[in-house]
């Protein structure tokens, strides 16, 4: 069975599903079509394999003649959007492919706050730089007056103990 028609039979099964928590795709397609039992349990075979495979059912119970389904999450979501299987698909992909732009974004707005973080601890750092270096152009008379009263004090004991030692 070819993939248009898979979905086609789908699009009929989910319309006409009554109970999401238990149904048969057998039953539904004898209700809706007029087809051999054959075709019909072909046609559910191959429902059944498409829906497990697009996580859309999970079988509940079975027995010799009926194989009971419930409706998965994402099956409960399909039913609910009624625009039938592919266009449910291509709403997921926008979907899937909007949350990985915006996982993009995001990423990128976090290295922009660790960028942003970097650049405010530099300017931080530069601030206390440029602190250091008013202080010492204020002061820098006091500070070489001081040094130069320094060098006094050393250099008349430095004479003093070069006259006591003698």
């Amino acid at each position: 069975m070819e993939h248009k028609e898979k979905v086609k039979y789908l699009d009929l099964v989910f319309k006409n599903i009554e109970n999401t928590d238990k149904f048969t795709i057998e039953n539904i397609l004898h209700e809706k079509l007029s087809l051999s039992d054959n075709n019909i349990d072909d046609i559910g075979y191959n429902l059944r394999l498409f829906g497990k495979k697009h996580e859309l059912f999970t079988v509940l119970s079975s027995n010799k003649c009926d194989i009971f389904l419930q409706l998965t999450p994402k099956g409960e979501k399909l039913k609910a959007f009624e625009k039938g299987f592919e266009k449910f698909e291509e709403s997921l992909d926008e979907k899937n492919t909007l949350e990985v732009e915006n996982l993009k974004l995001q990423n990128e707005a976090i290295e922009y706050s660790k960028t942003i973080r970097n650049q405010e601890e530099r300017i931080r750092n530069l601030d206390e730089s440029l602190k250091i270096y008013d202080f010492v152009k204020k002061y820098w008379i006091v500070i070489l007056i001081i040094l130069l009263l320094i060098y006094k004090v050393l250099e008349k004991s430095l004479v003093y103990l070069y006259n006591t030692m003698q």
